[in-house]
Formats: structure tokens, sequence, C-alpha cells
């Protein structure tokens, strides 16, 4: 058993102590989010914070070609920018208001309006008529991606993804497949409802790329330097809407409630599915796709629920239920989607199990059949090659950081879980919502939890695992595995320095400083810091906050002000609470 002590070493490690207490930990997660870069070119001090960075922690003495790592951030060379990942900066915003830092919250937000609100020169919101003028640009580009690692957007990945170099999935910058055209409205600009639940007003809005840049970006750009990644994905539109609305929960402003409200109708209105599977599908334009999404589903599913959306809810419910038992080679597990052959495509690829159809359906509840969890759990709890098992059975991993930072943990063993089982390697940002998911199903399932082998030895060895590299690199890295993207195209999972951990699906994450992973960790340790304290569900994202949302009001004072032609009172709207 790994004791809270510290984590265990190989010969010759030297043993580096876990942060003791929730307030040391905690205080390490601040301390990082805080001195994190932002984008500068917005008003009033708003702006995303940089996905991974700055700077690396060294790929390893392997030699420049398959060790050295791009500086100060992946795919600097070629863009030279670095990524501001939406998914992320919600994961950040959600944390950050949590702890009660409701102004860095709020800076995250602002920045978040200001790319979903499309504005005149003169910082007003544009007319549907300057909406529909403006998308001929936005629907007809292609997006900027061609990266080593695609960071956290592009999680949100196709079904039928191949391993690893060969992907056309999701938002793989490895192989963009992002150009796409449109010559019609892009599908990502939406006539959102303002005012009060049943008012005919509206307010327009551009859903969110998937990633930006330092570099100036409109609302509604979806291409040029200053767009990282132009997929405008479901998921990561609604991990955005459930940060404006736990903001706005614990806020009492109406304000956010509404902009909520509006992507949730967004999403709502322009990627349904009502088909036998139901669902709602994972990309717009202008890079459209296809597919729906398991994970994409359960992040919908979550944002509906937290605004009484009980419709688009069951919907997404519906899919996410359906996807259980439908992978050809893991019955006993969530298929990780659907085919991309044409809208609502019902076909289901083949496709490795991916961590996240398992571990946030059980924090967001959204398929809540003990039998179903007691399954699921059992196969991600699976170590690969263990016990005669094939390497693609479970998703149970151990890692030995041979570098670690400046020395210091070097030789350290750790425990977590891999991306997909066609992956090598912990991802952080995972492992830590894996063991808060763990957390939940020992307490919500206990009857059924009593039955999985070593569940409180894993739950303990990835929490103490997180904390050890919440001391040892001041935030949790992307991966500890050294190597870049030479040593991942390699594919030599044996390697001491195999290119980071690999997904399985076409990316790598490599050792970078890492928001999603960090915030992440925070958030559990939120949650539970050890066994001898009580569990906190409030600060799982994917739960409804326990205070109600704000009632909708006019008031649209976080909002830029109306255009004279836009249809709204100047008090902007509140939005409705769906339904």
């Amino acid at each position: 058993v790994l004791h809270n002590s510290q984590v265990s070493h190989g010969d010759g490690g030297a043993t580096n102590q876990p942060c003791a207490t929730k307030a040391e930990c905690l205080q390490i997660v601040d301390k990082f989010l805080m001195k994190q870069p932002r984008q500068t070119f917005m008003k009033k001090e708003a702006g995303l914070m940089q996905t991974f960075g700055p700077n690396s922690f060294g790929g390893g003495p392997c030699g420049d070609k398959m060790c050295q790592l791009v500086e100060p951030c992946p795919n600097y060379q070629q863009t030279p920018h670095c990524r501001y990942d939406v998914y992320d900066n919600a994961l950040a915003a959600i944390y950050l208001t949590k702890r009660g830092k409701i102004a860095e919250a709020r800076k995250l937000l602002d920045a978040f309006i200001y790319f979903l609100y499309p504005t005149t020169s003169d910082g007003r919101r544009l007319s549907s008529a300057d909406l529909l003028s403006k998308s001929g640009s936005a629907s007809s580009s292609s997006s900027p991606s061609h990266a080593e690692q695609s960071g956290s957007s592009a999680k949100h990945s196709s079904a039928g993804s191949k391993h690893p170099a060969d992907s056309d999935s999701g938002s793989n910058k490895q192989n963009d497949d992002s150009n796409s055209k449109s010559d019609s409205k892009s599908d990502s600009q939406s006539d959102s409802k303002g005012g009060s639940k049943g008012d005919s007003k509206k307010r327009k809005l551009t859903l969110l790329a998937a990633g930006y840049t330092d570099a100036p970006a409109k609302a509604g750009d979806y291409q040029g330097v200053g767009v990282a990644d132009g997929a405008v994905d479901t998921g990561n539109n609604a991990w955005v809407g459930m940060a404006f609305a736990h903001f706005a929960a614990a806020t009492g402003e109406a304000c956010y409630g509404a902009v909520a409200s509006d992507i949730m109708e967004a999403i709502r209105s322009q990627t349904s599915c009502d088909d036998e599977l139901g669902g709602f599908a994972a990309r717009l334009a202008p890079y459209p796709h296809f597919y729906r999404s398991t994970e994409h589903n359960t992040d919908v599913y979550a944002l509906a629920t937290m605004l009484n959306d009980t419709a688009s809810a069951k919907q997404a419910a519906k899919f996410v239920k359906g996807m259980y038992g439908k992978d050809k080679a893991e019955s006993s597990s969530y298929a990780t989607g659907t085919g991309d052959d044409g809208k609502c495509d019902t076909s289901i690829p083949s496709a490795p199990v991916a961590v996240d159809t398992i571990f946030w359906n059980i924090l967001a509840g959204a398929d809540p059949e003990a039998d179903r969890k007691k399954a699921v759990v059992q196969f991600a709890l699976q170590a690969p090659g263990a016990d005669g098992q094939s390497a693609q059975a479970g998703l149970w991993a151990q890692d030995t950081d041979r570098i670690g930072a400046d020395g210091d943990g070097a030789g350290a063993s750790l425990y977590g879980f891999r991306f997909t089982s066609w992956g090598n390697g912990i991802q952080w940002e995972n492992t830590a919502s894996a063991v808060m998911a763990l957390l939940q199903f020992k307490k919500k399932f206990s009857s059924a939890a009593n039955d999985v082998s070593e569940l409180d030895d894993k739950i303990e060895r990835a929490r103490v695992s997180l904390r050890h590299l919440l001391s040892t690199y001041g935030c949790v890295p992307a991966s500890v595995l050294g190597g870049n993207i030479n040593a991942w195209i390699k594919n030599d999972h044996s390697a001491d320095y195999p290119g980071g951990s690999d997904t399985g699906i076409g990316w790598t994450y490599l050792r970078y400083p890492h928001v999603a992973a960090t915030a992440w960790t925070g958030m559990l340790l939120l949650y539970q810091m050890d066994n001898d304290s009580a569990m906190n569900e409030q600060a799982n994202p994917f739960a409804t906050p326990a205070k109600p949302q704000p009632k909708p009001s006019s008031d649209g004072s976080c909002l830029p002000p109306p255009g004279e032609d836009s249809g709204e009172d100047s008090g902007g709207g509140g939005g409705g609470g769906g339904g």
C-alpha cells in the first residue's frame, strides 16, 4: 500500500514527500494558476490562461532528436504561439469559483463572453444582419493545427480513431482534419433566447473554438493567428456553460447564468439528434463532424441538469445509457461514440475504451445503474498485461518518473490511469477525475463497491501520486514520461523515454505544466484530501450547485451592450432556465 507519507521509489530514487495538508496542497494549485500567462488584449483584465507551460520539465537524457522539448510550449516552433484552451480554462474557472476566488474566476468568464458575443467596432453586440454577413468569412477557413501536443481540447475525439499517427479524429493537431469548407451560415452561430423564459427577444452568440492563442481574435473567429484550434466542439462548450452555471449559483449574478443558458440553447438547437439513440452531435461548422460522443453527451447532461433543462438532460442521458455494452472489444464498458459518415450516424465503429466515458459518467450520474458502474470500474482498475491480461485490458497504470524536476523526485513510481485502452502512460488530468469518481462510486454504490478488489488501495495510490506531483513540480504535469514527438512517433511503449503519455488515438501528452491536470487535482483535494476527510460533493464539477441558479432577469451587466437594431432592451437579457 502506498502511504500518505511518501510515494514509492525505485533503486536510488530520493524520497520526496507529498504535500501533507489540504491547505498546503491547494496553495500550490492556487499559486500555479495565478502565475499562468494570460491573454492581454481584452479589457478589465479579462483573458484566458495558457494551457501548457510556460516551459517544459525536460524530456530526458536521450539526445535532442528524441528528448528535447520545444520551449516555452508545444508547437512554438511552428506557430509561434501557445495554446489557451477553453476546456482547461473552464476547469480553472470552476476550481477558482469553488475556492472562493471570485474575482479571478470572473476574469476567465469575461474572456469567454468576449469570444461568445460578437460586437461592432464600438463594442456593441452585433445585429442579426451583421452576424449573417460575418459568417461567410468565418465559415470558409481552414484551422491552423499541426501540433506536437494537441492538448486537452483534443480529448474530444471520434470513435473511429486509429493509432497513433494515422488518426483522422477530433481536434487532433498531428493530422488536422479541419480543412472542410462551408459556404453557409456557420452552425456555431446562434440566436439565444434572452430575458425571461418565453421572451421573443434574442441575443446573438457564436460558440467557442477549442483553443485560442495570445494574439488577438474575435467572437466568431475560427482561424487565424489568434486561433490555435478552430474546432467547435459540443463538449468543450458544455464545459464552459458549466463554469458559468457554477459561478452564477455561487454569486447570484443572473447575467452569468444567462450565458450558461445561451450556450445550452445553442447546443440544443444545433446538435440535437432525435433518433433511437438520442443525444447531441459532437462538432459544429465551420469544421463539422457528425459523430456522437459518449463523453460530450455526459458533459451536456451535466449542464442541462444544472439549468433544469430536463428534456435536454433526458436526451443526453439516453445516448450515454445506449452506449453501454456497444464496444465490440469490451462489452462491460461504454463505447466511445458513433461513426461520422452522416448527420446523427448510428454506426458504432471499433474504438478503444476511453477513461472519461467511465469516470465522468459516474460523476455526472448520466447512467446511474449500479451493476453497470461496478462492471466499468472493475474493467478500469485492471492493469494491462498483468496476470495474463491483454495490453488492451484495463486502464490502471504505473509510471516511473525517470527525470523529476531538476532531479527532485527522479525514480518515483507513480500510479494512475491511461487515457484509453489503446494508450500508454498515465494521463494525470483524467487520473484526478477518476479518483474523485471512485470515491463517489464507493459512497453511492457501496454494496457494489464492496465486490471490487483493490479499490481502496488504488484510490490512495493515485491520490498520493497526485500530491507528490504537486510538491515536486509545483503543479501537475501532463505526463512524467520523457521523450518528445519524435520518440512518440516511433510508438515504442517499452522505451525509457517513449514520448510522453500516449492517448492511443492520435496524440500524446508531454512533460509540460498543465492547467487541466492541476485544476482537476485541486478539485479532487477539495472533494476529499484523504481517507480521514469528509467528502464535499460540491467540489464535483459535474454536480448541480447546492445554491439554485439566479432567477432570469434583465441584468445584462456582464455582456457587451446590445446594438441599436438587435431587438433587445439596453439591459440585455437574463436568459431562461431551459426545459
